[in-house]
């Protein structure tokens, strides 16, 4: 699976790109615990930056024809909460891929998030990754 096709001097990026692209943010950050809904069948993981600055969630929900809405709750890490999330989806058919004549038929979009401080809420589109990076206030 290449995360960059190539032909000549063309080249496009691959779903596979954009995924390791996504979560390149977990790199080198401390994993946290985390509880969620297990019966929501979703995957989730969280880490945080060493320098404490950002929570960063990742969200994989399987399902093909279903949304799924997610509450996220923070708690207080050395007395700060997040002052901002953004949150970037991946999603498409499992058989979408990106050709040389739809090259940007799989690519991550910006996704809605709304909340403050502890509690956040996310649509999980069907068959995708959200990823939410919490910003913490110094």
């Amino acid at each position: 699976m290449d995360a960059v096709l190539q032909h000549g001097p063309r080249f496009i990026r691959t779903p596979n790109y954009y995924v390791f692209d996504m979560l390149k943010g977990h790199m080198g950050a401390e994993s946290i615990g985390i509880e969620f809904d297990e019966t929501a069948d979703l995957d989730v993981v969280a880490s945080a930056s060493k320098d404490g600055r950002q929570t960063i969630v990742s969200i994989v929900n399987g399902k093909e024809d279903e949304s799924v809405e997610v509450s996220i709750r923070m708690k207080e890490c050395e007395g700060r909460l997040p002052g901002k999330a953004t949150a970037t989806v991946l999603t498409g058919k499992l058989t979408d891929e990106n050709t040389f004549d739809t090259p940007d038929k799989v690519k991550p979009k910006p996704a809605k998030i709304e909340g403050k401080q502890d509690k956040w809420n996310v649509l999980c589109e069907p068959f995708s990754l959200t990823v939410v990076t919490f910003g913490h206030a110094d």
